[in-house]
């Protein structure tokens, strides 16, 4: 029997993880900065839980007008048309999913074209780091 679920997970590794995943941010060590600490303390990780708890929570409704939709709608064409084996429907969901994160971190219940914006040059400068 199949049961659907919606659990949020954060893996962190060193090293390619053995878990399946739907989308990686690498991070390039910059020679000036060291770690700040080892590993993450227990209210540390609390922190975190209770933030992608309140980012996955479906209330207060959250919306998308009509003009930043329609943005929406000619980036991604544009997007596909320029990299047509990178960009599908599985993008768009993330895109969306990222701007609807971004918009709830700053306590944000619309979405903004500056919001969008800040998604798609986040999205960009991960394809850079990535290749």
């Amino acid at each position: 029997m199949e049961v659907n679920t919606n659990i949020p997970v954060l893996s962190v590794s060193r090293t390619k993880s053995l878990l399946p995943f739907d989308d990686t941010l690498v991070c390039h060590r910059e020679a000036k900065y060291e770690p700040c600490m080892e590993s993450p303390s227990g209210d540390t990780l609390r922190k975190l839980r209770l933030g992608l708890t309140m980012l996955s929570t479906p209330e207060p409704a959250f919306e998308v007008p009509e003009p930043v939709s329609t943005k929406i709608e000619n980036q991604f064409v544009e997007m596909r048309k320029q990299f047509p084996d990178q960009v599908d429907q599985d993008t768009l969901h993330q895109w969306l999913s990222l701007a609807r994160a971004r918009a709830r971190t700053y306590g944000e219940s619309c979405l903004t074209v500056d919001r969008w914006n800040q998604v798609i040059s986040m999205y960009k400068l991960c394809k850079e780091r990535s290749s």
